[in-house]
């Protein structure tokens, strides 16, 4: 199991950053006035430099300083990408911030800001993909100032995740979103499943692309993010599971990592091919079945498409946060969408190994790698691109 694993393990929330907002929910200590967070590391000191394949926090020049200085004459906050570089400045009284280091940026950046004059404090973080990033971000812990949280979109290659479900939005693309419970044989009880059925799927599969995945608590938001953005789900049927509420141990790892619990794990993916496509599917064989997820679920959607025989054709396999792999089998015939975020390294290691191991035995492979991190703004460009995909294929 890896480290991740065993902090998703503990805290038995997701979907979550792995980030210090993660870190503060999750552990009560960490949240506490006891809890000082670390700085970003320092820049190389040459730009271009390998280190750069990540962000990281460059000393501010006495004109940086003055720069950033002058814009806080008629403001209290502000951002601005210049070449490979982010600059942020803010004015804050001591009594706002919550750490004594200073004010603490969050989240897929992690820094402290400088103070650079009375109550001005100032960074600069340099990134090589700065100029393309996607990045969300707010002050930790610090009430009573909205301005302070913004959102970089640095590429119109990507979109950035809308968080909340649109009303209406899968009623005029005469769609069904429902979520109920379904039964399961033998110990495994019951569970929370959403399902979403495009207007071609809603009488029979027989045409359609079914997708079954975890996380069934964000299908909503994953529909609506392509819906939003012009792509036909017609022919599209979306079944996610609920994180495990109805099970008080919370063992969302035991049933998504392969060797944390072997015979969870074995139910659950007995739940999703057997008790759940039985009664998603009515009998009918669809048109294509797929398996997909994200982060944990990334490394399930990975291993139900090469373990679980013809069952699954295809994944769509998000930010896998760990693989190792059952079958050294051919895998001709199917197919695989692999993305994951560049600034999360481990899970984009992860794809990248999982793209070129299905691709030598013969799987055809797309990859989608976003300027962004473990969250939502990297799992919807994911997502789209492995159904604007499958929709442009052949009916």
């Amino acid at each position: 199991m890896t480290a991740l694993s065993t902090f998703f393990s503990t805290c038995r929330i997701l979907p979550v950053l792995f980030t210090l907002t993660g870190l503060a929910l999750c552990n009560p200590a960490a949240a506490g006035d006891a809890f000082i967070p670390r700085d970003m590391r320092a820049c190389s000191a040459a730009p271009g430099a390998a280190s750069d394949e990540l962000p990281c926090k460059q000393p501010l020049s006495a004109q940086a300083i003055a720069a950033e200085l002058d814009k806080l004459k008629t403001a209290d906050f502000a951002y601005a990408v210049e070449g490979d570089t982010l600059f942020v400045s803010v004015r804050m009284t001591p009594g706002e911030i919550a750490y004594p280091n200073g004010p603490y940026l969050c989240c897929e950046i992690q820094a402290y800001l400088d103070k650079v004059s009375k109550n001005v404090y100032a960074a600069s973080f340099r990134w090589n993909r700065m100029a393309s990033a996607m990045l969300d971000l707010q002050f930790l812990r610090l009430k009573g100032r909205p301005e302070t949280r913004f959102q970089l979109r640095g590429s119109p290659q990507f979109v950035f995740a809308g968080d909340k479900v649109i009303p209406g939005l899968v009623a005029r693309a005469d769609a069904q979103l429902t979520t109920s419970t379904y039964a399961a044989a033998g110990e495994y009880g019951a569970r929370k499943v959403t399902v979403f059925r495009g207007a071609s799927c809603r009488a029979t599969v027989a045409a359609c692309s079914v997708i079954y995945m975890p996380d069934g608590q964000d299908i909503g938001k994953l529909v609506d993010n392509a819906l939003a953005n012009g792509i036909d789900m017609g022919r599209f049927v979306v079944a996610g599971v609920h994180n495990a509420e109805l099970d008080p141990a919370g063992s969302r790892i035991e049933e998504l990592v392969l060797d944390a619990n072997p015979a969870r794990y074995g139910a659950f993916m007995r739940f999703v091919t057997a008790d759940l496509a039985r009664q998603v599917e009515a009998g009918v064989r669809p048109r294509r079945r797929l398996a997909a997820g994200y982060s944990n679920g990334g490394a399930w959607a990975y291993d139900a498409l090469v373990s679980q025989g013809r069952h699954f054709d295809g994944a769509i396999i998000m930010s896998p946060a760990q693989w190792r792999t059952r079958s050294d089998g051919s895998l001709a015939g199917r197919f695989a969408f692999i993305g994951a975020g560049y600034m999360e390294r481990s899970y984009y290691q992860n794809a990248s190994a999982i793209a070129a191991w299905l691709k030598a035995r013969g799987a055809a492979v797309t990859e989608t790698y976003v300027p962004s991190g473990h969250g939502l703004n990297t799992w919807v460009n994911v997502w789209n691109a492995a159904i604007a995909e499958l929709d442009r294929q052949p009916k």
